[in-house]
């Protein structure tokens, strides 16, 4: 038997499974859609991080005096809540929006992250959000 017949025999349950974990992957799927369509309040702009109505500004200057480690923590912690803010607000924001952001942060206080892939991150920093809100 090969190991792609034995995960599907055998699927990965996560310790403190969710309700929305529990569903089907179809479902789950399509209450993420749902969830998507749902987010249309588009009368937002900004140009930066600074003035972005869904970046939680304290969490920009705790990011700014870590000396040791931590900076990605945050920086992810800086996306989740992004994307969290603008779902509360109803705005569908895409990863590219909040790569954006946490570029614009990062080319400030460093460029520590001028190669990472900071768009797949945002798109699963949103994902993240969009499972644990429905």
């Amino acid at each position: 038997m090969n190991p792609h017949d034995l995960m599907e025999k055998y699927p990965y349950v996560k310790p403190n499974q969710t309700m929305f974990d529990r569903f089907p992957p179809a479902i789950q799927k399509a209450l993420i859609e749902r969830k998507r369509n749902e987010l249309n309040n588009t009368n937002y702009s900004w140009t930066s991080y600074r003035d972005c109505p869904f970046v939680n500004k304290k969490q920009v200057d705790e990011y700014r005096t870590i000396t040791g480690t931590g900076w990605y923590a945050k920086m992810y912690q800086i996306m989740l809540t992004t994307a969290g803010n603008a779902m509360s607000k109803g705005y569908p924001i895409t990863p590219k929006e909040i790569e954006y952001i946490c570029r614009d942060l990062d080319t400030e206080t460093g460029g520590w992250y001028t190669k990472r892939d900071l768009e797949k991150e945002a798109a699963r920093a949103i994902e993240f959000v969009f499972k644990n809100n429905i």
